[in-house]
């Protein structure tokens, strides 16, 4: 009998060695499949059909964001207005960047024209995660958009995680289009099917806002919304009849919190939550307590960028998930500028001194200077820059309206917005299966 309980320990002594947790899996996947990432530069706000387009390329890895030279060539094409390549480049990354122009002729038409950017490893992967900018050539500059006033809208809503659950609180985001999809100021209440008012909710940034309420059971739910005059109501997604809530606090400069209630009878112990960024790991842990289970993270003990946050059930399905943005004060890069208080003359050497600060700590920087006209600047704004693509819009599959705003500062309502766009326009369902049971085809 003794020998038999010790054969029995050394046969299944590797079960326990080996099994991988789900964060291992994702650590696992990323060093296998890793990531890339690239971003151009360009000189201007907009150009006019004749002009040069100064640009500058860079190629870094996609977790560390630090330079990545595995691939040393990155592909270039440039689109017309139309969809039509006019001109491809083959860049030879040295340090991981590279500087080229694209020259435009005064044939041009006016139009948004298309820049595209990747490499060829990227194109084992999704093209929505390929680099890609819209760069105005016009006679005419920037021209103002005139507002259509439309009275047909619609209203989407994205639960927290995922899913409302009946006697859970939980978090309703919305995010209100006219017919072009852009954003409706709307102002509404949150109803039972019966007429029974719960709250009033508005759109509180360009379209999107966010409500909280506990759902029960045998009762269905609709918003009442009003938009210039007109009135329309829309159904909220049914609630579970049973699960798990998801809830999060991203709104302190200091920390960010989240929790997981579960509905009447569920049992938290055996769920495993896992919180990755950029495929960095940082949570993997197993549920043990049936007391309600909460974390709170210090901002300054992980990178800049979007966090993944996944609950999973004991039989590592995903149930529950969630997008948020985290901005280490470390990382912050202080760019000073000081002019000498020399006046800029026509045609005269100009002499200016940088300064470059980490938490008030000289640093080494990479940087570039473009020189134009400054009543260009706001229309500069709007765009993409180095840090926003790299932290937000480079892990996002879709445009990001206005992407420079959100960056710009760092706020309490700076950190509202983010998490308005988001719970809504970055919401997305699970995607675990690729890491879990999948392999990605390479080709290139």
């Amino acid at each position: 009998m003794k020998n038999t309980v010790l054969l029995f320990f050394v046969l299944y002594t590797p079960f326990f060695t080996f099994a991988q947790s789900l964060g291992e899996k994702l650590s696992q996947y990323q060093d296998q499949y890793p990531l890339e990432k690239v971003y151009i530069s360009h000189d201007r706000p907009y150009y006019a059909p004749g002009d040069t387009i100064w640009c500058q390329a860079y190629l870094v890895e996609g977790r560390s964001h630090l330079t990545f030279e595995k691939s040393s060539v990155v592909h270039v094409e440039w689109y017309n207005a139309q969809g039509e390549r006019l001109r491809s480049f083959l860049l030879k990354m040295e340090n991981g960047r590279a500087a080229f122009e694209i020259p435009t002729s005064i044939k041009d038409s006016s139009g948004v024209y298309q820049l595209r950017a990747f490499t060829q490893y990227q194109c084992n992967f999704d093209v929505a995660y390929q680099f890609q900018r819209s760069i105005l050539v016009s006679t005419q500059g920037p021209s103002l958009k005139q507002e259509k006033t439309t009275k047909d809208f619609s209203i989407q809503f994205f639960p927290e995680g995922g899913y409302l659950v009946n006697g859970c609180l939980g978090k309703v985001a919305f995010l209100a289009t006219d017919q072009e999809g852009n954003p409706v100021p709307f102002s509404g209440i949150l109803r039972k099917k019966d007429g029974t008012t719960l709250q009033a909710i508005e759109a509180l940034h360009e379209g999107m806002g966010a409500f909280s309420f506990t759902p029960q059971p045998n009762e269905k739910y609709e918003v009442v919304s009003f938009y210039h005059g007109q009135e329309k109501i829309f159904t909220l997604p049914a609630p579970l009849s049973s699960g798990y809530q998801l809830l999060v606090d991203n709104h302190r400069s200091e920390y960010l919190k989240f929790s997981i209630s579960p509905s009447t009878g569920k049992s938290l112990i055996g769920l495993q939550v896992v919180g990755h960024l950029r495929g960095q790991v940082f949570l993997d842990e197993v549920i043990q307590r049936e007391s309600p289970y909460g974390k709170r993270i210090n901002r300054s003990d992980l990178p800049s960028g979007l966090i993944h946050l996944t609950v999973f059930d004991q039989k590592d399905r995903p149930i529950a998930e969630r997008l948020l943005f985290n901005r280490n004060p470390k990382e912050e890069i202080e760019v000073n500028i000081d002019k000498n208080d020399k006046p800029f003359a026509t045609r005269s050497k100009i002499e200016i001194d940088l300064q470059t600060l980490q938490t008030q700590i000289p640093v080494e920087t990479q940087l570039s200077i473009s020189v134009y006209n400054s009543d260009l600047i706001q229309t500069q704004k709007k765009g993409l820059n180095i840090q926003n693509y790299l932290w937000l819009q480079s892990d996002l599959p879709h445009s990001i309206p206005n992407a420079h705003q959100y960056l710009q500062e760092d706020n309490a309502q700076s950190r509202l917005f983010l998490d308005y766009l988001l719970l809504t326009r970055g919401w997305r369902r699970f995607n675990w299966q690729k890491v879990l049971t999948s392999t990605p085809q390479i080709n290139y």
